[in-house]
């Protein structure tokens, strides 16, 4: 068997999603000695990443080609095509909404090359050099391709962003709301088309999946995402981390990049409303939050870093350690995004998990008191971080229950075997 792997990302560990996803799938593959041919669509600085990494990419398939597929220069192509043909702003070249069109012919004459059986597609941004070449494929994506525009338009207080309401008016931001809704008009449009040619896919969130159904891709089905094992055997040895006593509770929360929209929302929810009831309930000298994970706090998040009991620690080279001596981990954000990966990083480790209903929407094997705790509201959280900090054999339950179902859904080889089985690959 010969796959032909496309997506847009640098493949590997301690990186975004959909990194960790295609290197898992990648070594699971080639643990199942299937052949590979991998195509990458780099997107802004994954580009970079790839080529600098070329040697390590090379270890995972027989075949590489990566592209420049940066969306850098796009905005100004758009722009210039409606000053050439204003009808190009309701009928725009495919290219302008995703720039790997560029690359369709090249990538078919690689293809004609190569002679794979089958196409495996992650995720978007990846698939318009394949879409119409006439092979069997199937395309599995991470969020829905226009919904960065709807968060980026309904909730960029939320995600720490200061702006006055006359700031709303200014020409800046006028042109971000147009190109906003101009983005999620052509968007949608180019979901449905991007699948019409897939014989199978979906979605690695579930809401997502069954929000692509019900808009008209009657393939659309949920997939568990396959996630590399990140544990070692000290987060296995349950007895130990129940024992072990801090000065201080210590909360652990983020593990992403800090700007990033999924932190940003989760930060300002924790400034804003969990941490003053948790000060409330529990006492802000009986605990710190540690928030970990590289880039800068936006906006109104940088006041995070004046609180005592807040230490923002970026980057850290031994997060095992520091996630081996907290006492809970806690994500909450305060909007519906897709799909977490994080929160799979963390099953993977039999973490204590207090998490919000949003973050479990594309997940439905999270359940409350089972694997996690999961709180409706930000005093549902607090009272939930406070059961597990002192609910002992709670916080083994639920540490159990994580690795249980991190075992059962999202270890590669459970997760990918589901998706060769729907593919018919055997």
């Amino acid at each position: 068997m010969h796959i032909a792997f496309f997506t847009h990302t640098y493949p590997a560990l301690n990186s975004n999603g959909g990194a960790e996803i295609c290197y898992t799938m990648l070594k699971e593959l080639q643990d199942r000695q299937i052949k590979v041919s991998l195509f990458i669509y780099a997107v802004d600085e994954y580009y970079k990443d790839c080529m600098d990494n070329y040697d390590k990419i090379k270890k995972l398939a027989e075949n590489v080609n990566i592209f420049n597929a940066s969306a850098f220069g796009t905005k100004k192509a758009v722009i210039k095509s409606f000053i050439n043909n204003p009808l190009n702003f309701f009928s725009p070249e495919n290219n302008l909404i995703l720039p790997s069109f560029n690359f369709e012919k090249e990538t078919h004459e690689l293809l004609d090359s190569y002679k794979p059986d089958k196409i495996f597609i992650y995720d978007w941004f990846a698939c318009p050099p394949a879409y119409k070449y006439n092979l069997e494929k199937m395309l599995v994506v991470g969020d829905l391709l226009f919904f960065p525009h709807v968060i980026g338009l309904k909730h960029r207080k939320l995600l720490g962003f200061e702006e006055t309401f006359i700031d709303k008016f200014k020409l800046k931001n006028l042109r971000t709301l147009f190109g906003s809704l101009w983005g999620i008009y052509h968007r949608k449009k180019m979901q449905k088309k991007l699948f019409s040619n897939c014989d199978y896919g979906g979605s690695f969130g579930k809401y997502d999946a069954e929000w692509l159904y019900n808009s008209g891709i009657n393939i659309s089905k949920y997939y568990p995402t396959p996630y590399y094992d990140t544990s070692k055997k000290e987060f296995l040895d349950y007895e130990n981390r129940v024992s072990q006593k801090n000065k201080k509770y210590k909360i652990a929360t983020s593990l992403g990049r800090l700007h990033a929209t999924a932190t940003s929302s989760g930060l300002y929810l924790l400034y804003n409303d969990i941490l003053p009831i948790l000060n409330e309930k529990l006492g802000k000298d009986n605990f710190e939050i540690h928030v970990f994970g590289d880039g800068y706090l936006r906006g109104s998040l940088k006041k995070l870093e004046n609180l005592d009991n807040v230490k923002i620690r970026g980057y850290v080279d031994d997060i095992d350690s520091e996630l081996l001596s907290s006492d809970v981990f806690l994500l909450a954000t305060n909007v519906h995004l897709g799909y977490r990966c994080r929160l799979l990083n963390c099953l993977a480790r039999a973490l204590p998990i207090v998490l919000h209903k949003n973050d479990t929407l594309n997940q439905p094997e999270f359940i409350n008191e089972e694997n996690c705790m999961i709180g409706n509201n930000s005093n549902e959280l607090v009272d939930s971080i406070i059961k597990v900090l002192k609910d002992q054999n709670l916080k083994k339950k639920l540490m159990e229950g994580a690795r249980q179902t991190y075992l059962d859904n999202f270890y590669p080889s459970k997760a990918v075997e589901k998706i060769l089985n729907e593919f018919k690959i055997k």
